[in-house]
């Protein structure tokens, strides 16, 4: 073929390749461009989570895991691990770098999901901070269900016929129980328990009689020789009928419980209430002494002796000692948790050994003063100057009204109180100042608003400058020149 005919038969055919050529490129450039808008897109609004991300993510997450499992395997009632007994403070740091590693690589995981991110991160990063705490109190609980599980599991029927008693089973018979199936038919109303204690020392008797009464704060509690033991029968107790297996077990080993009918069986022992001491009074009673704190701690877990308390509580507070202030606190609060309403010297020997310990912003400690405050008041005691003096450093808004009820009775008695308030009082003392028809506690307020008020409480003042009483009237002159100085 000619070369004119090549490129005539070539030539017509070349600008359909070209155009088909150029439309391929322009085709793949523009997939090509949306693809890099979506990714550079993505990277600016957050909206990527690549597969690396993903991993972080999954990373974090099972960094807690391992965390939380650490903590869960000593959380059981015999689960306790070399970790786990250790105290919170020092199991806080553990669970602390676990937990915000893991947040840390969750945020930095993606941009995406933000709100979800962010609340996730604050949960880990407080998870770190309360876990050992958390997991610390559910151990408790579950120990304490495993507790009362191990007892209940205790009960067993016996025939109740007379004869040998089961060893599991009930010791008492029927007709030991006679009295106390009487009373319930009595007194149909009331809580009623039978505890029998296998002693028949007198000098107990009388101790664990008032101990039961106390702790299950009763309106009576009647001692009979029964069998082998003492049959306590309690009347009139706080809370209702519920099962007091773990009160029970406090004076020995709980051999029968019965919480339907308010039965329970307790083999007594005398280790575990503390019913005779160890110490001598020199260990007891000198700060100096290497088992001081020690031979006190025990002291006050005393259960039938509540002069043994009061006295160690009386020695700690007395010497406030530097070392384990910690573990004398704690003592103490947990001894606070028992009713001591009954005895009520006791009480407040140790809510002043418990002021005496307490770290400034302690929680527990306010409830415990609050408690034993209202207390005092519901029964017209005088409430001890430091559990005051705690509340009002802790919580003085609430206790403006009581302060103020109280010195109002007697101005001279609760005088100091009223001052560690500061200016908070004088709203309530105005009320008072313009209520009162009592000459004394008029002037009483005008003193104190002398030397403690402030320039807002003047038209109030000038109110009794012409006074017909010229004792009052000269008080409130005093007051007002004092008040006026402070505007100047």
């Amino acid at each position: 073929m000619c070369p004119d005919c090549l490129r005539a038969e070539f030539g017509q055919a070349r600008p359909r390749a070209v155009d088909a050529v150029r439309r391929a490129n322009e085709e793949a450039m523009r997939r090509q461009a949306a693809r890099a808008a979506r990714l550079s897109d993505g990277f600016q609004t957050g909206s990527a989570f690549s597969a690396y991300g993903k991993l972080r993510f999954a990373l974090g997450i099972v960094i807690f895991l391992i965390c939380a499992f650490i903590f869960m395997i000593g959380a059981g009632p015999e689960g306790e691990n070399t970790f786990t007994l250790l105290p919170a403070n020092s199991q806080r740091p553990v669970s602390i770098i676990f937990c915000w590693v893991a947040a840390g690589l969750v945020l930095t995981s993606t941009r995406k999901y933000k709100v979800l991110r962010y609340v996730l991160v604050l949960f880990l990063v407080v998870a770190g901070w309360f876990m050992p705490t958390f997991w610390a109190s559910l151990a408790e609980g579950q120990k304490k269900m495993a507790a009362d599980a191990a007892a209940a599991s205790e009960v067993r029927s016996g025939d109740g016929q007379g004869g040998q008693p089961d060893r599991y089973g009930r010791e008492l018979t029927e007709a030991d129980l006679g009295i106390f199936r009487e009373m319930k038919q009595q007194k149909g109303n009331a809580t009623h328990f039978a505890i029998y204690i296998s002693t028949r020392d007198v000098h107990l008797r009388q101790s664990i009689r008032d101990a039961i009464a106390r702790l299950l704060e009763a309106e009576s509690c009647v001692a009979y020789t029964r069998a082998q033991g003492t049959l306590f029968i309690v009347s009139g107790a706080a809370g209702g009928v519920r099962n007091i297996s773990s009160t029970a077990a406090r004076f020995g080993d709980l051999n029968y419980a019965g919480p339907a009918e308010g039965i329970y069986e307790v083999a007594f022992v005398p280790d575990k209430v503390n019913a005779v001491s160890r110490f001598s009074s020199e260990m007891l009673s000198t700060p100096t002494n290497a088992s001081f704190v020690s031979a006190n701690l025990a002291e006050l877990r005393c259960l039938l002796a509540p002069h043994r308390v009061r006295s160690a509580a009386i020695a700690l507070k007395d010497a406030d000692v530097q070392v384990l202030r910690r573990d004398i606190y704690d003592t103490l609060a947990e001894v606070l948790r028992d009713p001591w309403l009954s005895e009520p010297d006791t009480y407040e020997a140790l809510v002043e050994a418990l002021v005496t310990y307490a770290p400034r912003g302690e929680k527990t400690a306010v409830d415990i003063a609050r408690k034993y405050f209202r207390s005092c008041r519901m029964n017209q005691r005088k409430p001890s100057a430091a559990a005051m003096g705690l509340l009002i450093r802790e919580v003085p808004d609430e206790m403006v009204n009581p302060v103020v009820d109280m010195w109002c009775a007697s101005p001279v008695e609760w005088e100091d109180q009223l001052i560690l308030l500061g200016t908070r009082p004088q709203k309530r003392l105005l009320e008072v100042l313009e209520s009162s028809e009592s000459l004394q506690l008029i002037g009483a307020v005008l003193k104190h608003l002398e030397a403690h008020g402030t320039p807002e409480a003047l038209p109030a003042v000038k109110e009794f400058v012409n006074h017909p009483d010229s004792l009052i009237s000269r008080s409130a002159k005093a007051t007002q020149r004092a008040l006026e100085l402070q505007s100047f």
